[in-house]
Parts: structure tokens; sequence; C-alpha cells
């Protein structure tokens, strides 16, 4: 199969003899919406989802011509999506601010569309009723599931279609393999002859009827903005063509991520099911947008966070709200509030500053023991816990995010108590953490893992660059992965899965390779000491470069890759892999 990847002028094709049922395409509306499909549906997170207030919906199983040949060629357009099926092309476009999708294709044809309306997180067998009607030139169908009502509006170019109106099983391969309910009954509701077709989806009958109706007949001035929009994409530091369109293709999947929700924006952690505001994922995130001088979605997402700060702390989610927080978003946000403290008046400076004193103190008084943070079980990144591991006590990543917090205050409030305790704390953490050749993951744990990167990237004055290169010559045998990545832990313990095992834990944190670490221990490495590390950089950059173009979510990061091979395996499209990798290339 060959792919390509297209915008402005800019193009490249390369070929693949990976199956397509395997390749997925993801499109969104920005409203948290997303279409997402392959060939054929092997997950039930494929289809067509809308989201209403805090709730994702299923809308759409499958759209496919009848009798449909295989996929030859994929193009990812960045506005649109195109396929070809030798004789018969496709083309997918999600308009952004709407809820609907356009399906169009080069000669009319039959068309089968395969309907599973529900929330996403649910699966109910019984009592699932679907009606099909026409209103004019539409077709609408109503789903009801006890209290639930759903409406979806079909707008075609022509108004003949065939009802099917028959349930079949689907048994989900890609489910199955990530150890998730995988069997279903999903709904076969109808055939059409046509070569444009638009569906709009609602709570409400007449706005979906509207919606479709406002879409099909302004689809050409809706093309265009977006062409535009993702045109205004600027990669004009990178030199190699396939850095440059894997670039480009990361800053545009980062921006199909940051939705508006309730007039709040956000990023989505990543799709098809991270669809909510993690705080820790939306910050670390935030560093792209900047540099993609994205000033206005930077600064309203962090006002946001700002607002919610509670007790020092950070609600794990901002949308939907949750009550838990965690260990180390209090600290993201200060950092990505100190890497982007030029956007901000000197009001605004202020209030900044007295969030920053107070959540300092509620640290010093309620986390502080013996001088060092300490976090409880699963509040750091690596929130899973296998057979006792939950990364309890005080950890590397933890103490640097405080140490850049105490830096911070004091920069901005001249108040020497901050830079007294930054002092001592960075003494203490080099005196109980680092042996002389590395880094330990925590007081006490030398158990190897990457979270020493992590650490680098925020506060990278806890060591010389010397002995960064030291630690991270002593620890890259124990977590380096020839494909081109790092294991979560070191590949001799015990706890160490060299496969991912999907909606089991075990493997998460402990084997499984992340690509935003893995991008970010290349940006680390390249700033303390790119000529000796050089071919580790490398690549990882050809290894996220390679799943960004060719794997996955064509155009899209992945969130992990199993440690034995690389693979695009968990969420197909991760906000902070995309950032992560952005932020390595501007570097490189």
């Amino acid at each position: 199969m060959k792919i390509t990847h297209k915008i402005n002028r800019s193009s490249i094709s390369m070929n693949t003899k990976k199956d397509s049922e395997n390749l997925n395409f993801l499109l969104t509306n920005k409203l948290g919406g997303y279409c997402m499909l392959s060939s054929a549906p092997s997950s039930k997170y494929q289809g067509v989802f809308m989201m209403h207030k805090e709730e994702m919906y299923k809308i759409i199983e499958d759209i496919s011509p009848v009798n449909s040949q295989n996929i030859t060629e994929i193009t990812n357009s960045f506005s649109f999506i195109k396929r070809k099926r030798k004789s018969l092309t496709e083309k997918f476009f999600m308009p952004y601010g709407y809820d609907a999708l356009v399906y169009e294709l080069n000669k009319q044809s039959p068309v089968k569309i395969t309907l599973d309306m529900r929330a996403s997180y649910s699966n109910p067998e019984f009592g699932r009723e679907y009606r099909i009607s026409k209103t004019g030139s539409k077709i609408i169908i109503r789903y009801q599931h006890e209290k639930t009502k759903l409406y979806l509006a079909i707008k075609p170019d022509k108004e003949k279609f065939e009802k099917i109106e028959k349930w079949i099983k689907r048994s989900y391969k890609h489910d199955q393999k990530r150890n998730s309910p995988h069997e279903k009954y999903v709904y076969k509701a109808l055939k059409l002859d046509a070569s444009k077709i638009v569906f709009a989806f609602s709570k409400k009958r007449k706005q979906a009827i509207e919606e479709a109706d406002y879409v099909y007949k302004n689809l050409k001035r809706l093309k265009d903005h977006q062409k535009i929009y993702v045109n205004n994409i600027n990669t004009k530091k990178t030199r190699n063509k396939k850095t440059k369109i894997a670039k480009k293709c990361a800053i545009n999947s980062l921006n199909k991520l940051v939705i508006n929700l309730k007039n709040k924006r956000g990023i989505f952690a990543g799709l098809p099911w991270f669809f909510q505001f993690w705080s820790r994922d939306e910050l670390i995130s935030l560093k792209a947008l900047l540099l993609n001088k994205q000033n206005r979605e930077v600064k309203d997402i962090l006002i946001k966070n700002l607002k919610i700060i509670k007790y020092g702390k950070l609600p794990n989610l901002s949308f939907p709200r949750s009550d838990s927080s965690n260990a180390d978003s209090i600290g993201w946000f200060f950092k990505r509030i100190d890497d982007s403290l030029d956007i901000f008046s000197k009001k605004e400076k202020e209030k900044i500053s007295k969030k920053l004193a107070a959540s300092i103190k509620h640290i010093n008084k309620n986390h502080l023991r013996n001088k060092l943070v300490h976090n409880n079980p699963n509040e750091t990144w690596m929130d899973t816990e296998w057979d006792s591991d939950n990364r309890e006590g005080f950890r590397i990543e933890i103490q640097a995010l405080f140490l850049n917090m105490l830096k911070l205050a004091y920069k901005l409030t001249k108040d020497k108590k901050y830079m007294h305790q930054e002092k001592e704390l960075k003494n203490k953490v080099k005196a109980k953490f680092w042996n002389g050749k590395m880094l330990a993951d925590g007081l006490g744990d030398f158990t190897v893992r990457p979270n020493v990167f992590i650490a680098a990237y925020i506060y990278p004055d806890l060591l010389t660059k010397t002995e960064w290169t030291s630690c991270f010559k002593n620890i890259l045998p124990k977590l380096w992965l020839g494909w081109g990545g790092f294991s979560s832990i070191d590949k001799s313990h015990h706890l160490y899965c060299s496969d991912y095992t999907g909606e089991s834990d075990q493997s998460y944190h402990r084997g499984d390779s992340w690509f935003w670490i893995n991008n970010l221990a290349a940006l680390v490495m390249v700033k303390t000491n790119k000529t000796h590390f050089k071919k580790y950089i490398k690549k990882i950059l050809d290894a996220s470069t390679e799943e960004i173009l060719t794997s996955g979510a064509l155009g899209h990061h992945a969130e992990v890759s199993s440690s034995s091979k690389l693979r695009s395996e968990g969420c197909l499209a991760q906000a902070w892999s995309d950032a992560m990798f952005i932020e390595l290339i501007e570097e490189v």
C-alpha cells in the first residue's frame, strides 16, 4: 500500500507492507468529536464519535462502498483524508466547529452505513432501538436506549436509499489483542447510492437537520477555511524532508487535540480513548504550542489551570473535573509558566506569584519529609501498580519539579528564602540520590528507569553536564532498545515485560516504551552532549518519524510501543508524544 503525506507544496510518499486494517486515519472537529477508521473495523473505538457536554458518543461504526476493493493508497492531506480503491476514490472531511462528517466519492456508488450509537465507554446489548425516516432530502435516524435519545441526519446528493435494518455480530481483533471486551452487535442500517454524503449529529432532531443542511450548503467555504488553517503550519528550520513532514504531522496532530468545550480550551490527552483534559498531559504538551507561536491557546490553558489550583495541587482532570490530584501536575504547571512568562501582564504575574507562593507553602507543610518532597502511590506519571510497584516515596522528578518551583519563586519575588531553600534541597537531593555514577529513581531505590531524563529536562542545574553525561552513559545499557527507544524499567528487572499487555497494567510502566519519554530523552541528550549521544539521538528521531509517517494513526504519534519491536500501541494519537517530538526537532 502506498502512503502519502501532502501539505502545500510539500509531499512525501512511501510504500508499506503493513496491513491496511492496522493503519488508521484520524480527523477531529476540535469540539471533541473525531473520526477514526481503517479498511475494516478492528476496535470498538473506531468509527465516528461526537462529544455532547461531558459525554462522548459513538455514532457511526463504519462507512464503506458496497463490494469495496482493497485500499491501495491513502493520502494524509492534513485537512482531509483520501483513500484509493483501484477505480474508486474516497475522501473524508470533518469541519472544525461542527458535529459533522463529509464523505465523498469520485463517482456515484452504493455505500453501506453501519451504526453503533451509544456512549463511548458504555456497551449496552439490549433495549437499543433505531428508527429510520425521511424528511425532505435527508434521512433521519433516531436512536433510543432507556432515556438516551440521539439523532443522526444524513444528507446525500442522491435521495435514493434502501433500508437494511439488520443486527450483525462484530468481533474486534485489535480489542481482543489488548485484552479488552471484543464482541458486540452493531446495526447495519442502510445502503444508498451517492457521491457526496453529509452526516450530522445532535441530541436534538432539528439541530441535526440544520447542521447537515448548513455543512452541505457551505462545504467549499468550510474546506477552504480548514485548508488555510493547516497550511499555516511552519517548519522552516527543518531541512530533512522526511523529518520536516513528520514535524508538520505532529503539529497538525497536536492541534487536532486542542479542543474547545463549553467555552473552555484544553488538550485531549489522546484519542481514541483519552478524550479528557488530563492536567499533566496537557501541561507537558504546552511548550510545543508555544514554539508554534500559539500564545493565545497557551495562555488560555494556563489561566484555566491557575484558577483551579487548590491546596497547592491541580486535579488530575480539569474536564470532566475530578477530585483526585497528583504529585507532579503543579510542578509542570509552573515549569510551563516559567517557559511563557513573556505572554503575561504585570498584574497576571502578580497573581501567578501568589499562587506559586501558596503552593510552595502547602508542599512545605504537607508533603515535605526530612526536607524532601514525598508522593503517595500512583501519584507520578507512572501511575499504575503491579506487584506492589507504585513509586510511593521520594521520586527524582518530583524533587526536580519542586526545585524549579523554588527557582521560579525567587525569579518572580526576589525573596531570598526561596533561593536558600532551593540551594538546600539541591544539595540534599544530590547527596541522597547521586552515587557518582547515576541518579536514583527514588530515595534508596536505584531501580533504573528513564525518569532521570525528566529531572534533567526540568532542572538541569542538579548535576554538571559532565555528571549528566556519566549518568546517561551508565543507564543507557539497562534501558536502551535497539529499534530506537527506552524501556520504562531496567530490562533485567523481574517486572520487565517485553511486549505490550493492553488493558492490563503489567507492561504499562514496566517495559512499554513511551514516545514522549523517548523524544524528551533525545532532547536532553542533545542539550547535554550532542556529540557523544549522536547515535542514540538519531535512532530515536528515526523511530519516532517512522511511527508518525507509516504506522498507527497516519500522521499522528502513538502513546507507547512494546519494548521488543517498534509498534504503534496504546492510544494512537497522544498529545505529549506529538509535543515532545516537536520540541526535539526544534532543538536538533
